[in-house]
């Protein structure tokens, strides 16, 4: 009985050391790690709920945008490339601008047109008091023979944009457009202006199509 006793006290003790080998280090463990997981989870909150600073180099401007472009409204069957076809074709628009100096040099002042000419060697004075066109004049200049003078174009018009349009009625509208000088060689040579300048048209609308009724604003000067 003795020995049997004291062989139950020591498998007692020897469960009771195995129990706290087992158990006890995953408590501490547990105790220990808990304290730094909730750091981990404030640190967390804390670094979702800050907004990320901006990357590259942050520009800040107190000019304010420009407005909007102004888009014309045109009616059904014309539009801005279909105005720039009539007005192209419209016989005013169409007719080269041309100069006229006198055949006959009556002074050393001569028209801008004729110092032009005489600048390029289209023309040239003749001993009897005359200009005549040498050889390059007749072949480039298209002069026109009017009698006592004679005629030269010098720069056709160039369609440059529409601004806006205005159409009172479904089928008539009043167009502003900008337009300007192509100048020749001669028109070069003479210095033409070629900044943009305003004009405005008529167009009237039927079963034919649009049509250009009236066009004005073309006849600056050089």
């Amino acid at each position: 009985m003795g020995d049997s006793g004291l062989l139950k006290t020591a498998l007692f003790f020897l469960c009771f050391v195995l129990a706290l080998l087992l158990f006890m280090p995953k408590d501490c463990a547990q105790r220990a790690a808990a304290p730094i997981a909730a750091l981990q989870k404030r640190t967390a909150k804390t670094t979702t709920s800050a907004a990320p600073p901006p990357q590259g180099l942050q520009i800040k401007s107190t000019t304010p945008p420009p407005p909007a472009t102004k888009t014309p409204a045109w009616p059904a069957g014309v539009d801005a490339s279909r105005f720039q076809y009539l007005l192209e074709i419209e016989s005013h628009f169409a007719a080269p601008k041309t100069l006229s100096f006198p055949k006959q040099v009556i002074n050393a002042a001569h028209p801008s047109v004729a110092d032009a000419l005489l600048a390029l060697h289209y023309i040239e004075a003749k001993p009897d008091g005359t200009f005549a066109f040498t050889s390059d004049g007749l072949l480039h200049a298209n002069a026109t023979d009017e009698g006592s003078t004679w005629s030269v174009p010098v720069a056709k018009r160039q369609f440059v944009r529409v601004d806006d349009i205005e159409c009172p009625a479904a089928d008539q509208c009043n167009v502003r457009f900008s337009w300007r000088w192509q100048p020749n060689a001669v028109g070069q040579a003479m210095q033409a202006p070629t900044e943009p300048q305003p004009g405005s048209a008529h167009i009237i609308g039927g079963s034919g199509g649009w049509v250009i009724a009236e066009v004005s604003g073309i006849d600056a000067e050089l």
